[in-house]
């Protein structure tokens, strides 16, 4: 393949903005799912973010302050 031959395996840029890269996985059903997929819950100045299928809690932090 010569260097100026076009990568068949490669997306236009255009295609590629389109492309999720981050990718959250639940510990205890192994559900997959982008972040903006996962329930958000804001108690007690923590929120969580937690699987929507199972109820198992992925991450709690401290909310920012504003």
């Amino acid at each position: 393949m010569s260097v100026l031959e076009r990568n068949p395996n490669r997306t236009e840029d255009n295609e590629r903005s389109t492309v999720r890269k981050a990718v959250l996985f639940c510990p205890d059903c192994g559900r997959a799912a982008p972040p903006d997929e996962w329930e958000r819950t804001a108690r007690d100045g923590v929120e969580t973010l937690e699987c929507p299928a199972c109820d198992a809690t992925l991450t709690a932090r401290p909310r920012a302050l504003a």
